[in-house]
């Protein structure tokens, strides 16, 4: 059987491909398939169920692109997917900061996102400021680029809103988009979210758009819907889509399923 080599996209590795496997890829051509992390995928802080577990190796064994994308880091992602025996698959940490593929260290593929020196700097800037105002009842998850400020308590979450809302005027100016969540709030410069990772990662990948498929819950999963053909909300009535239809479910298995029906 003849071999044939293949550069990738910046000159810089050799791909080895088998005759079969090229006319494998003409026939059957594959999806882009996104996840959010948390309540999405698994419960907040808890591991993937073995059943959406087995699904997501079987989407990868037959071929499909996968991804999760998370406000987690990329290396938190890393050893979920090691662990879970998910070698193949694509990393978007941070809101879209950072993406990865595989679980090794350095990543095989990284296609970072551009941030502004300006908003680089607000954003140190506004850690600063939060420590100096809430101390130890704030702490903050290790990124690279965003920002993802927890805090102990209720009665701290409450004081972080008031604070953010004082500075509205000054985070608009220095272009940094706020998500809350349950726990945490992530801070990140305007222009880099889920979607436009998801985007870049189309254009990289050469998939055709009309073949992907995005999965979320919450408000930082609105650009993923958005940069995807097929939109899946999890208990998330508020979702929209402004270039198609959603499809509405209640839990990542009804999400599963309506992905076997795209597909």
């Amino acid at each position: 059987m003849k071999n044939i080599m293949i550069l990738d996209r910046d000159d810089t590795d050799v791909l080895i491909l088998t005759q079969d496997q090229l006319l494998s890829d003409a026939v059957s051509e594959k999806y882009l398939i996104v996840f959010d992390l948390d309540n999405t995928l698994a419960a907040l802080g808890k591991p993937i169920e073995p059943k959406t577990l087995q699904c997501l190796q079987e989407l990868s064994a037959a071929g499909h692109h996968l991804a999760i994308a998370s406000g987690k880091p990329v290396y938190y992602m890393v050893g979920l997917c090691r662990q879970a025996n998910l070698p193949k698959i694509w990393l978007i940490g941070e809101n879209g900061a950072q993406t990865a593929f595989g679980v090794d260290l350095p990543p095989e593929y990284c296609l970072n996102a551009k941030v502004k020196a300006k908003s680089i700097q607000a954003l140190d800037d506004l850690k600063r400021k939060i420590i100096a105002k809430f101390g130890d009842n704030i702490w903050f998850q290790p990124n690279e680029v965003a920002m993802t400020t927890f805090f102990t308590d209720v009665q701290t979450r409450v004081e972080l809103e008031q604070f953010l809302e004082e500075i509205r005027d000054e985070l608009i100016q220095a272009e940094i988009t706020i998500f809350p969540h349950s726990d945490c709030f992530d801070f990140s410069p305007s222009g880099i979210n889920k979607g436009k990772a998801v985007t870049d990662l189309i254009q990289w990948l050469e998939v055709n758009p009309l073949r992907t498929i995005s999965v979320g819950d919450t408000w930082n999963d609105q650009s993923l819907f958005e940069a995807c053909h097929h939109a899946i909300a999890i208990d998330f009535p508020e979702a929209i889509k402004s270039n198609g239809t959603i499809i509405h479910v209640s839990n990542i298995e009804q999400a599963l399923i309506q992905i076997q029906k795209i597909l």
